[in-house]
């Protein structure tokens, strides 16, 4: 569940309440993440578009951690070809931390048929601590067919939607995982 407000026009910011269902408990908030988004160029004027994602998770639950994110993101659009190059940096803090600042990526490959509808390809992984990445076998990698787009209502208000079906590629990744985002 989340709230967001654009302050400028090349910066937002987004709450979450990011909420889990534990088994024998109903749904409950899990932590709090504050987020802000910042356009570092504008749109379409260099080789690529370059943003920034920074993000504090707060636990609500006692005995976990902090974490601090750092996402820079680059998106390029060849015609109705676009790809999106979204690397993070994770610390953690507090009680339960993982040691190290962990690397995760994101890529996203779409065809956008138009403004409702874009079919494309994602991969999803992370390698390990930088400087210390895990071995090939024991690192997170998925990859899967997904699906994008964007539901259009009056003044101005838009959904935006994602899905993807993910396929592990490494052991320890998950057999099979479906991710959806509902913006």
């Amino acid at each position: 569940v989340s709230a967001a407000r654009g302050l400028t026009d090349n910066w937002a910011l987004e709450v979450y309440d990011i909420l889990s269902n534990p088994p024998g408990a109903g749904l409950q908030s899990h932590k709090i993440e504050v987020e802000n988004q910042f356009q570092l160029v504008p749109m379409g004027e260099y080789w690529a578009n370059f943003g920034l994602v920074q993000a504090v998770e707060i636990p609500t639950q006692g005995g976990t951690a902090y974490e601090f994110e750092l996402m820079p993101i680059i998106e390029k659009q060849i015609g109705r070809k676009l790809v999106t190059f979204n690397l993070m940096f994770e610390r953690s803090f507090g009680t339960q931390r993982e040691h190290g600042t962990i690397f995760n990526y994101r890529v996203r490959f779409q065809y956008r048929l138009n403004r409702f509808i874009a079919p494309g390809l994602e991969f999803y992984g992370e390698p390990g601590p930088l400087g210390n990445f895990n071995a090939v076998s024991a690192q997170r990698h998925e990859a899967g067919p997904a699906l994008q787009g964007a539901v259009y209502f009056n003044q101005g208000r838009v959904l935006y939607y994602s899905a993807a079906v993910l396929l592990g590629l490494t052991p320890v990744s998950s057999d099979t995982r479906f991710v959806m985002r509902l913006e």
